[in-house]
């Protein structure tokens, strides 16, 4: 928690400092999202879960063009449940929860202002790191998780993903903009694999998100 703190002061003081500049905008945005497990392995089945992001934003626009640079620093969660079969022939399942750092860098394509509204998308790359995790495993005839599992980590600590984008900006006034769009967040690596529980099992995470957000010009 403290380093996030640290992370999130740092990163308030760039964009205040960024802000001096008029082409820039910078905000804030909510964003709660369905996030599920994602694998080619063989499962018995799996559970998504809902969960919810929070970050900063800044967007550097090129004068008289649609697009602009994106660049973020987000607090997300994540998890799922997923369900398979031991080499005991016996069933367990995940519980997988925990917290990452994202640091999103996208192309923002907008239209030109129709009324008091504007339309975005946007595509791009966010690397993320993991900050926490609260992971469990249980055997089905059992209640508790296992204990032998009680410290280990399920989920890699380094993950990257692609990004994609879509939604509407309405202004509020002349230097404040609300936001309203819809997100996907596609993990590229196999956070999860090669366990000593789950021999040759590969997956990751991808979740699909509502964004709220207001953003200050």
């Amino acid at each position: 928690m403290k380093k996030l703190f640290v992370l999130i002061l740092l990163t308030s003081l760039f964009y205040s400092a960024q802000a001096q500049d008029s082409k820039i905008r910078v905000g804030l945005h909510f964003s709660p999202s369905i996030s599920y497990f994602r694998t080619d392995s063989k499962i018995t089945d799996k559970s998504s879960k809902v969960k919810f992001s929070w970050g900063f934003r800044s967007e550097k626009k090129f004068e008289d063009k649609p697009y602009s640079i994106m660049l973020g620093i987000d607090h997300s969660k994540r998890g799922a449940i997923m369900r398979f079969k031991g080499d005991d022939e016996k069933e367990y399942s995940i519980d997988y929860n925990y917290e990452n750092i994202e640091i999103p860098v996208a192309i923002k394509m907008s239209t030109r202002q129709i009324g008091m509204f504007a339309y975005w998308v946007y595509v791009g790359m966010a690397p993320s790191f993991q900050i926490s995790e609260n992971s469990s495993m249980t055997e089905k005839t059992q209640n508790e998780p296992l204990e032998e599992f009680a410290d280990h980590s399920f989920v890699d600590g380094f993950d990257i993903s692609l990004i994609l984008g879509g939604g509407v900006e309405y202004e509020l006034t002349e230097e404040t903009l609300l936001t309203l769009g819809l997100t996907f967040n596609n993990g590229l690596s196999n956070t999860v694999s090669d366990q000593k529980y789950w021999k040759n099992g590969k997956g990751g995470f991808n979740y699909f998100g509502l964004q709220l957000g207001v953003m200050f010009r």
